[in-house]
């Protein structure tokens, strides 16, 4: 094959490729636009953990907790001025040790059921966004929160805050959160 042949062999291909591909694109339609809405998922998922449906289930733990604390910090209180070789002191201490760990796995036992509660919330509240989007015709629902002044004076903790709200804009009327409490009922009584 001289050059021009091999030159004519390209065009051709090149042709074909390009007639194949625009005769594919006109049965292909372009996306509809995009309608992005807002939703402030951190505070529904926290009225709902509040609620009556949620809070009972805690109630125990914390109760046991609330009654260890100041159990927990007279015994520390009368350890400190006690005299460790003192066969009682050795006593209470054992005591307070008991006590002590008693209360973290309480503590341990209440952080384990909060972080289940808000995975079920977080669950229910993107079934409630999906809907809320299917009514509303949004193609997206982005959660994010507006903030009104840093939570702390900790650079680390401010810029958590922030980066956990993605939207730097968007309009009012696209914050579908009132919306979605309405879906799930939400109603905290506290």
């Amino acid at each position: 094959m001289n050059r021009m042949e091999r030159m004519s062999y390209r065009v051709i291909v090149l042709l074909l490729v390009v007639a194949a591909t625009a005769g594919f694109t006109r049965f292909v339609e372009p996306p509809p636009p995009a309608r992005i809405a807002t939703c402030d998922v951190y505070t529904i998922m926290r009225q709902m953990v509040d609620s009556d449906e949620f809070r009972p289930a805690r109630a125990p733990l914390e109760e046991q907790l609330r009654t260890l604390a100041p159990l927990l910090r007279d015994m520390e209180a009368m350890l400190r001025g006690s005299d460790p070789k003192d066969d009682a002191a050795q006593a209470k201490y054992k005591e307070f040790v008991g006590k002590r760990k008693e209360f973290e796995q309480l503590r341990a036992d209440l952080d384990l059921l909060m972080g289940r509660q808000f995975v079920q919330a977080y669950e229910r509240v993107k079934v409630a966004a999906d809907a809320v989007a299917v009514r509303r015709g949004y193609s997206h629902i982005i959660a994010s929160r507006d903030i009104d002044q840093p939570p702390t004076n900790d650079p680390d903790r401010i810029t958590q805050a922030l980066l956990s709200r993605p939207m730097l804009y968007s309009p009012l009327g696209d914050d579908v959160t009132q919306e979605v409490l309405g879906e799930l009922k939400v109603g905290a009584k506290k």
